[in-house]
C-alpha cells in the first residue's frame, strides 16, 4: 500500500495510542500516529505486596502481568508500572504494553482482538491473522516477515472504524522457532528471561484499512476456504480481548463485509514458506 505518511518521522506509538514516559525505543516507531491519544507511563519499584489478580472496571484497571503489575487510570490516561526489580525495556514493550493498550482501546470504544496483521499484496490494506493458543500465529507472521511481507502487529489488534492499528515493531518467537526458520542469532535478541527470541521489525504506518481476516488452523494439507458470515462472526468473537468491558457488536458485524478465510496447513516447518506463499496468492484475488 502506498503510504501517505512515508515522509513523516516515526513517533513513539503502538496499538492506537502514543506512548509517553518510556523514552523512544525503536520498537515503538510508527508513522502517521501524531494525532493518536496519549497514554503516560511511569515505572516504580516497590517492596509492597502487589495485587494477586487482575481487575478491569469502567474507570480503572489492575493488570497482573508476568513482568509487572500495571495500574491504569482512565481519567488521567496514565499507567503505573509496579515491580520489585527494575524492568528491562524489552519487557516494557512486551508483555507489559499490550494488556493496558487493550483496556484503553476498549475504554474509547475500539474493538480488540487476539490477532496479528500483515500488509496484503496489491496494496489492499491489512489482513488480520487469528489463531487459538498453539496455532502458530507468531511463527506464521515471522515466515511472512522473512519473505519480505510487512508485518504490522502480533498478539493484539485494535480495530476502529474499519481500520486497525499497528503494534510494536517486534515478534517474540518461542525457543527453537528462530532456528527452525533459519533466523541467525545475530538477527534476534533473547528477551523475557531468555524465554523468547525477539525478531525486530522496521517502522511502519500506524493505521491500516482492514482488507480481510485469516483464521489459522492445523490440517493434513494446505486448504483455504472462505467462511460464511455466521462462521466468520464466530471466528472473530472467539478472539476478542477484554471481555469484561462488553462488546462493540456493530463493529464486529461491519467487519463481516470483509472476507474471513480459514487457512489450514500441516505443522511441518519445511512446508511453512510454501504454505504462506499459497495464502498470499489466494488473498491477492479475493474480493
Amino acid at each position: 500500500m502506498t503510504s501517505i505518511s512515508a515522509q513523516r518521522p516515526p513517533v513513539v506509538a503502538a496499538y492506537g495510542a502514543r506512548i509517553e514516559g518510556l523514552g523512544a525505543p525503536a520498537g515503538l516507531a510508527l508513522r502517521g500516529a501524531e494525532a493518536w491519544p496519549a497514554i503516560a507511563f511511569t515505572t516504580e519499584l516497590t517492596a509492597e505486596p502487589l495485587p494477586a489478580a487482575s481487575e478491569v472496571r469502567d474507570d480503572r484497571a489492575t493488570i497482573v502481568n508476568p513482568a509487572a503489575t500495571l495500574l491504569a487510570d482512565r481519567a488521567r490516561d496514565e499507567v503505573r508500572v509496579l515491580s520489585a526489580e527494575p524492568l528491562p525495556e524489552a519487557d516494557l514493550l512486551h508483555p507489559c504494553l499490550w494488556p493496558v493498550a487493550a483496556v484503553f482501546a476498549r475504554w474509547r470504544g475500539a474493538e480488540t482482538l487476539h490477532a496479528g496483521a500483515f500488509a496484503g499484496p496489491g496494496g489492499d490494506g491489512a489482513w488480520a491473522v487469528m489463531a487459538d493458543s498453539g496455532g502458530g500465529k507468531t511463527s506464521f507472521l515471522a515466515t511472512l516477515a522473512l519473505a519480505g511481507v510487512e508485518v504490522l502487529a502480533d498478539d493484539l489488534l485494535v480495530v476502529e472504524d474499519g481500520h486497525c492499528a499497528a503494534g510494536p515493531r517486534l515478534l517474540d518467537l518461542r525457543p527453537g522457532v528462530a532456528a527452525r526458520l533459519a533466523i541467525s542469532d545475530r538477527d534476534t535478541t533473547s528477551v523475557r528471561s531468555t524465554s523468547r527470541e525477539r525478531l525486530p521489525l522496521a517502522p511502519c504506518d500506524g493505521r491500516w484499512p482492514i482488507a480481510g481476516f485469516v483464521e489459522l488452523v492445523w490440517g493434513e494439507e494446505v486448504r483455504i476456504e472462505r467462511l460464511a458470515p455466521g462462521e466468520g462472526l464466530a471466528a472473530l468473537a472467539r478472539q476478542r480481548r477484554v471481555l469484561g468491558l462488553g462488546a462493540e457488536l456493530h463493529q464486529l458485524l461491519e467487519l463481516l463485509d470483509r472476507p474471513v478465510l480459514r487457512f489450514s496447513r500441516p505443522p511441518e516447518w519445511a512446508s511453512a514458506a510454501d504454505a504462506a506463499g499459497r495464502l498470499l496468492d489466494a488473498i491477492a484475488v479475493v474480493r
